[in-house]
């Protein structure tokens, strides 16, 4: 695409659907003013109406302004409460597009304003994001914003005839530098602050992503596939780094990696926007390195815990005065353990009873250790609910060392209490439901709860199916 064409439908002048599609989604034309202010204030007047027919559809509660741009992920996730299961989800995903549209146009106005573009990025920061709009909105064009847009294309031939060994050496500090950020923010997070939350599976892997394309592309311009590629590539060594310095294990990097590839990636070709564009003007790299950690101490002092519920059932070929039996306590379980069990994840074993009625106490043993279950509800045969006071750790961390505790493992995942509702059904038998409330220390929650609800009904399920086999080999004989 020559220059003319990019320029085709400069700031001020009216724009086709495509045009404004191609401002939204393409890093490739200027972003004047006029143009920033009403896709800014436009998109974020209908991604609010939209959301509040949704919400005030599937769950119920009232969506005000000020929950529209609360800044506060636990002040909106209370709005998925009444809703589907897949609404938490399917709200992160819609924010997606809006994010990159912000971020984008940001960086480019920025540009057009004649002030650091790394300005931009503040758009990604909650509290400062709308402040930076507002500046941005009413910063006039610089005179000189014309050439930054001719920058990338004046060095094409650069690029074509690009030594081999600048490129491999720009590569190389882009991968070093982006992994070392993101083992270092890890850590900063997760050990000074305590904090698994957005600044930590969020902002790390779009930050790491930008500084890696931002270095890759500082001297000569590379290819979006290499640009993306070193992106990835500084996540997986940063993860690499965690696991080998003994700071995190195998599990949880494995079930962070569908969120973090992706924000990394997405980082990438603005790192190279950046790079592309301003090439002669190197600073604020360094301060856009310092965001996060701002970010992760404000939202360390927000409690982030919410609970959850999860539910499993059987039917059983047996009266509930037999499973009740089986219920309050069980003999060891011999079925090999589900893959994931195998991994490290704890594993159900048997439980046993101390006592009887209100007061007794439940162990239920797993291999990571007991769970201490005093009983709050004790209706035979039909009901039995209980507390958790004490619990083992939820896992045991696959690493190349003996024996790992990274903090989540005391913080991150909780159970409160739990029940098993036993209901007779006509042919005689039962159907056994279990119920487990836990809470969640980790953000987003719309992600981690797809792991933990996994893994909460995987847990269910071996106990169900244990119980299911002794009540109907105690009812065959």
């Amino acid at each position: 695409m020559s220059t003319a064409d990019q320029l085709s439908e400069v700031p001020g002048k009216p724009r086709t659907l495509w045009g404004w599609l191609r401002l939204w989604f393409l890093l490739v034309d200027p972003v004047g003013r006029r143009e920033y202010a009403i896709s800014g204030f436009g998109l974020m007047a209908f991604k609010y109406l939209v959301e509040y027919v949704v919400v005030s559809q599937l769950s119920g509660h009232g969506y005000t302004p000020l929950d529209f741009i609360n800044p506060l992920m636990s002040a909106r996730e209370k709005m998925t409460l009444g809703a589907p299961s897949w609404f938490g989800y399917a709200w992160v995903l819609w924010a997606l597009p809006f994010l990159w549209i912000a971020v984008g146009m940001s960086v480019r106005r920025a540009f057009d304003a004649g002030i650091s573009p790394w300005y931009g990025l503040l758009v990604f920061v909650p509290v400062f994001n709308l402040i930076a709009m507002l500046v941005l909105a009413c910063l006039p064009s610089a005179v000189h914003a014309p050439m930054f847009w001719n920058l990338d294309h004046d060095r094409q031939e650069a690029f074509r005839q690009a030594d081999v060994a600048a490129t491999v050496k720009a590569a190389v500090g882009g991968i070093a530098v982006g992994a070392l950020y993101a083992s270092v923010m890890a850590q900063v997070s997760v050990y000074l602050f305590r904090d698994y939350g957005m600044a930590l599976f969020f902002g790390t892997p779009f930050i790491t992503g930008v500084a890696s394309g931002y270095l890759l592309n500082l001297r000569s311009s590379q290819s979006y596939t290499l640009t993306i590629g070193v992106a990835a590539a500084a996540l997986l060594f940063g993860a690499v780094a965690l696991l080998l310095f003994a700071f995190e294990g195998v599990i949880c990097i494995a079930m962070a990696m569908p969120i973090v590839v992706p924000l990394g990636v997405a980082g990438a070709p603005f790192g190279k926007l950046l790079a592309d564009r301003r090439r002669r003007i190197r600073g604020g790299l360094i301060g856009a390195l310092l965001v996060l950690p701002m970010w992760a101490f404000v939202e360390s002092q927000v409690p982030a815990s919410r609970e959850f519920a999860v539910a499993s059932e059987i039917e059983i070929a047996a009266p509930p005065e037999k499973v009740w039996q089986n219920v309050v306590g069980f003999s060891k379980i011999s079925e090999q353990p589900d893959w994931i069990f195998r991994m490290g994840v704890a594993c159900p074993c048997e439980a046993r009873i101390l006592g009887s009625g209100v007061g007794a106490e439940r162990h239920c043993i797993f291999t990571t250790g007991e769970f201490v279950e005093p009983i709050t509800t004790w209706d035979e045969p039909q009901k039995l609910a209980f507390n958790v006071r004490e619990q083992p750790d939820p896992m045991i961390e696959l690493t190349p060392y003996r024996h790992i505790h990274p903090p989540h493992l005391d913080l991150a995942f909780r159970s409160v209490r739990g029940e098993f509702d036993l209901v007779e059904l006509p042919n005689g038998g039962t159907r056994l439901t279990g119920r487990s409330w836990y809470q969640l220390d980790t953000r987003p929650h719309a992600y981690w709860t797809i792991w933990s609800d996994w893994l909460v009904h995987s847990i269910h399920a071996r106990v169900l199916r244990h119980i299911k086999r002794l009540c109907e080999e105690e009812s065959a004989t």
